[in-house]
């Protein structure tokens, strides 16, 4: 079942917006191993390698936030963005459609320098680190994860911008649960309907700053003319209520309202098609 985008998964694709530039660039080295143990415990791991490159800085996470419409909680497309990863799934023989996984990422990112572009000693590492489950009982869907991320060395870059209302956060982390029912099947056709619950703060920790300075009342959002809003906050909790309706085993027609408890505006319906290959 393709999942929806969570607070976590969000954070996934936050920690994609520091991609390398050299995304496209084929994995280097990739060492998956596998064993079981006598309690019916088996367990797959992948640790895998890119070659080395620059990550862009984080001058998109808010729109990260706002924009990123559905992605794959699959770590496979990560292995071709980040210069390590470990991914782990664990599945128990005992549990029927049980499985258990984490996975972390790390890398350098491009250093921001503090005006007048001066150059700020040591890195700024980008980490990642997730773990999620699942389980599939009959026709229940049961799922949850959990996502934290860190940015190291931002002090300096952070206090050369006081005031700003989009600094660099040092931590930030979401969750989510979701609960799926196959209230209806005939042949390839299924009726999905599923519930989530989800909470994000993607800026819990700030380095050099005590945190955003979030502009009062209307705020000019692009340059259109009119086009004012106000600035969102970056953390909220999200109830999602949807359905997935599967026309073949790989094609799914996709629609969900969400409710945003803090920026209210964000609330929405969404249609979707995924596609699976």
């Amino acid at each position: 079942m393709n999942l929806h985008l969570s607070a976590a998964a969000t954070l996934a694709a936050l920690s994609l917006s520091f991609a390398s530039k050299s995304a496209s660039a084929q994995t280097q080295a990739q060492t998956p191993c596998s064993g079981s143990t006598l309690s019916g415990v088996v367990a797959d791991a992948t640790a895998a390698t890119v070659p080395p490159a620059q990550l862009v800085a984080a001058a998109g996470v808010r729109a990260t936030v706002r924009l990123a419409g559905r992605v794959s909680t699959s770590t496979a497309p990560v292995r071709a963005l980040v210069l390590g990863l470990l991914s782990v799934m664990v599945k128990v023989d005992g549990v029927p459609g049980l499985t258990v996984g984490a996975a972390i990422t790390t890398g350098n990112a491009a250093k921001v320098p503090a005006p007048p572009n001066a150059v700020i000693p040591g890195n700024e590492r980008v980490t990642l680190w997730e773990g999620h489950t699942r389980w599939t009982p009959g026709k229940f869907d049961l799922s949850a994860l959990y996502a934290k991320g860190s940015i190291s060395n931002l002090a300096l870059a952070n206090s050369a911008n006081p005031g700003s209302p989009n600094p660099i956060p040092s931590q930030f982390y979401g969750y989510y649960g979701q609960a799926a029912y196959a209230v209806w099947e005939q042949g390839d056709y299924r009726l999905v309907p599923f519930v989530r619950w989800e909470r994000y703060d993607m800026g819990s920790r700030y380095a050099g700053v005590p945190g955003p300075v979030i502009p009062s009342g209307l705020t000019p959002l692009s340059a259109t003319p009119g086009d004012y809003g106000y600035w969102p906050q970056n953390n909220d909790r999200v109830w999602t209520v949807g359905a997935n309706f599967y026309v073949t085993p790989h094609v799914v027609l996709k629609a969900d309202y969400q409710w945003f408890d803090v920026n209210v505006d964000f609330s929405r319906f969404d249609l979707g098609l995924g596609l699976a290959f």
